[in-house]
């Protein structure tokens, strides 16, 4: 029995060992002087203590200090280290954090590349920094600039991430340097932090200006955690190396000094070329085109040191000195980015739009070398933040959601793979569809345009109301002379180029539009206006969705807190599922023509602005009890019929007085 005991306690104690664990809970942001801060689990914390190791341009330093080489746990199982003690340590790329047993002694103060192995049978864990803070946003994509003032490879150079050096210019050209300043030459590079797997990457060049040939401009991969693994480096490579009579081009799977892994040419000028490498599986294929695609050089990579993809690899391009610096300021202009998968994205979607009660179905083509597929939705049109549907990716062309709500709108999006898991990191997946909008039976879609007088700029509607954060967040027509209940509210305004707040009202006759008095009404609701003119739900990107009978012929009626109402001259036509009317079109578009709404542009109708009151006519009650009252104050009021912020002259000039002596012709 005391044998059993034993045998019982001493798997106790494994299982505990076995199952420690620790994360990070504060990583110091590039450059700063923060504290590393984490946690552990699992941990007996009296017999425990924390060994810490940061990484820096091939050496390994322990933390905080040679001498106090250990961080202690604190008894609710945290712990906090100075990591930033001296030299460069702000610069550290990566950070390594042990549980050691109490009576540990340390290995020692510093490790050139690799820490003694028996330190990985410990538990641990590795955190990689990108090296810069400042976002760049290039050809689609958003980037990290590097910075250091510190060396730092390649090549022991400093580098810069000023706005002067990197930078977009008014072409959209990527612009980098090799600069001069502060007595120092400074490189440049910026850092990709998308993770892209297989597929086919390129960047075209613009143009170069005081090109050297110790002047390095790379297109490349680069992944922090896999050193062991020449940090997955795939290089297209622009350089001669400081040799002028060398080539000048080179297509590289490192480590560059292995047979095979180089493959170097001349190119007489970079200027408007195209340059990409094709990360397939097993092999990487290599391509440099002129401007007009014809060839310049191609070269296929079939060797030993080929690189599979990681979660944590990404592109990169930089500008770099070779040893020798140039006599003046280096400047490359590269005009794209380009990133394209390795399977077609499905095509000819369709998706029920009102067929079904209470499911929507999604179809789509077959894609060649595909054989699963992702269904992805979300309530507007954004792929990025589209969930997938199901929980594994699905073989065949249909999907029934049925996890869906009357009066929503739901946008489909379908991707394809070659794998299970839809990865294209360990197999090949493509990009995310089109959008395809759906929903079920019952409801009514509504999808309307209409312009305002007050804020129309010559091709669109200013957004300074919005801009300026006085758009209140729950519908204001809840007072007379709307009197609307609807408890439509938002957490925040969605979108920037949302104009103002608008009450849409659905009225249903049998006859003319002049029958389609208040009393036919059926439904309404509060919604936003965005600057082109299209009205949308709460989320700022649908249209509004009703549930209404449809007997009769529908008119619309358009509400605003300063602008005459206007109503629909023509019922509502169904198309596709969707009953769509645009104001902005014409003077017949709203019923009474151009005693109903006004021409603000050639061609291009909208509603009246300067009644404030709302009560339906532009006469001088808005002018005495609403503007004069409200003029000088800055914010969301009646009176500023402009709506810009401010109710001054400009109102009562521009809006109020054109404007006197009309009214709506909305049928009471």
């Amino acid at each position: 029995m005391k044998k059993l005991s034993l045998i019982i306690f001493v798997c106790l104690i494994f299982q505990i060992s076995y199952s420690q664990s620790i994360e990070f809970t504060q990583i110091p942001t590039w450059a700063s002087t923060k504290n590393l801060e984490g946690k552990v689990f699992n941990t007996i914390i009296e017999d425990n203590k924390i060994l810490i190791y940061l990484y820096f341009e091939g050496y390994w330093w322990v933390k905080p200090y040679g001498g106090s080489p250990f961080t202690p746990i604190q008894p609710d199982s945290t712990w906090v280290c100075d990591v930033t003690t001296g030299g460069c340590d702000i610069y550290a790329v990566r950070y390594i954090a042990f549980i050691v047993p109490i009576d540990f002694v340390s290995p020692g103060i510093s490790f050139q590349q690799s820490l003694p192995a028996y330190l990985y049978n410990y538990p641990h864990l590795l955190h990689c920094r990108i090296p810069g803070n400042r976002n760049l946003s290039f050809s689609g994509y958003n980037w990290i600039v590097k910075q250091s003032e510190c060396t730092m490879g390649p090549d022991n150079n400093y580098w810069t991430d000023d706005e002067d050096d990197v930078f977009i210019d008014e072409d959209s050209n990527l612009n980098l340097s090799l600069v001069y300043k502060n007595n120092k030459w400074y490189c440049s590079e910026i850092i990709g932090d998308t993770v892209l797997g297989y597929g086919e990457y390129s960047f075209t060049i613009n143009s170069t200006q005081n090109y050297t040939p110790n002047s390095v401009l790379g297109f490349f991969t680069w992944d922090e955690y896999a050193n062991n693994d020449s940090y997955k480096e795939i290089d297209i490579e622009y350089s001669q190396w400081g040799n002028p009579s060398a080539d000048n081009y080179q297509y590289v799977i490192q480590p560059w000094n292995t047979s095979g892994n180089r493959y170097r040419f001349n190119i007489p000028s970079v200027e408007n070329t195209i340059h990409k490498f094709i990360w397939k599986y097993d092999t990487v294929e290599f391509v440099s085109m002129n401007g007009d695609s014809s060839l310049i050089n191609s070269w296929t990579y079939t060797g030993g040191d080929y690189h599979e993809p990681s979660s944590t690899v990404n592109p990169r391009i930089n500008l770099w000195k070779f040893q020798q610096a140039p006599s003046q300021t280096v400047n490359v202009k590269i005009s794209e980015f380009g990133f394209k998968n390795l399977l077609d994205t499905p095509d000819g979607i369709e998706v029920s739009k009102g067929t079904e009660t209470s499911k929507i179905v999604i179809y789509w083509n077959e894609v060649l070398n595909a054989q699963y597929y992702g269904v992805y939705r979300h309530t507007y049109d954004d792929p990025l933040e589209a969930e997938l549907l199901s929980e594994s990716w699905i073989e065949g062309f249909t999907y029934e959601d049925t996890d869906v709500q009357q009066c929503n709108i739901y946008y489909y999006y379908i991707r394809c793979s070659d794998n299970i898991s839809g990865s294209n990191i360990t197999g090949y997946a493509s990009a995310f569809s089109n959008a395809q909008a759906g929903w079920v039976t019952n409801y009514e879609v509504i999808d309307v345009s209409v312009f305002q007088e007050g804020c129309f700029n010559g091709t669109t509607m200013n957004t300074d109301l919005n801009s300026s954060g006085y758009l209140p967040l729950n519908q204001p027509y809840f007072t007379n002379p709307w009197n609307y209940p609807g408890n439509e509210s938002v957490a925040a305004i969605p979108d920037t180029n949302i104009v103002d707040w608008i009450l849409m009202e659905i009225r249903s006759t049998h006859g003319e539009p002049c029958t389609a008095t208040k009393s036919t009404m059926i439904a309404r609701q509060a919604a936003f206006l965005l600057n082109t003119g299209q009205i949308k739900g709460l989320n700022g990107s649908y249209p509004l969705v009703f549930n209404i009978p449809v007997s009769e012929n529908l008119y619309i009626v358009i509400w605003h807190r300063n602008h005459l109402s206007i109503m629909s001259a023509y019922p509502l036509i169904e198309s596709n599922g969707i009953f769509t009317y645009d104001f902005t079109t014409g003077e017949d578009k709203a019923y009474g023509g151009s005693s109903a709404h006004k021409e603000i542009a050639p061609g291009v109708w909208g509603m009246v602005g300067g009644d404030g009151n709302a009560d339906g006519q532009t006469d001088n009650k808005d002018k005495d009890d609403v503007w004069l009252i409200q003029k000088d104050n800055t914010g969301y009021y009646s009176g500023d019929f402009n709506m810009d912020n401010e109710v001054n002259d400009i109102d009562k000039i521009i809006m109020w007085q054109p404007n006197a002596g009309k009214g709506s012709k909305v049928p009471e």
